[in-house]
């Protein structure tokens, strides 16, 4: 089981055994009716969000390890890559790996051949911090990029993402060069 799989089945236990305790504590008979209705709805949107959070999940897409040279290789063989600058604690990624996942944006990866790369700054990176600093003028994760083969500038991505701000970074790839 991957990193992420183990993560998110002990997010989601979790989240089940809330629903167990907001069941005990709101649906007891000494409750009134009203009560007892809404902590047992409540209960019940918490375990399925537990059973779902806990299904492990294919993960369709590759990553490959992200260095400067690598994605300078990348390029100049005339091939789009994707970089996501991140860490494990940062609460934002979790969010945004999870467009990642979205099928129609797996399929756009994999149709237009972009080359996936992520650069964990879990445990502090000395490249990956010189690189936020120098190229992008931030410190801050995570931080996604978006490069495009004849371009000077990479596409920047915004903070959070979404599907929409993810395909807009990807039409840039069918803009004249």
């Amino acid at each position: 089981m991957s990193d992420d799989n183990q993560r998110d089945f002990l997010i989601g236990l979790s989240a089940i055994a809330m629903a167990f305790w907001i069941y005990g504590r709101w649906c007891v008979i000494s409750k009134p009716a009203r009560v007892r209705l809404r902590g047992g709805v409540a209960a019940l949107l918490m375990l399925a969000l537990g059973v779902s959070w806990s299904h492990p999940r294919e993960r369709g897409l590759k990553w490959g390890t992200w260095s400067p040279q690598a994605v300078k290789e990348l390029v100049q063989a005339g091939t789009p890559v994707y970089v996501d600058l991140t860490a494990r604690w940062c609460a934002t990624w979790k969010f945004n790996h999870r467009v990642s996942d979205v099928p129609e944006i797996r399929e756009e990866i994999k149709r237009r051949g972009i080359a996936l790369l992520k650069a964990d700054w879990t445990d502090y990176d000395p490249v990956i911090s010189r690189t936020l600093k120098t190229e992008f003028r931030t410190e801050a994760v995570p931080f996604n990029v978006l490069y495009v083969p004849g371009r000077d500038q990479p596409v920047i991505l915004p903070n959070l993402l979404t599907v929409a701000n993810v395909r807009a970074a990807f039409a840039e790839l069918d803009k004249e060069r």
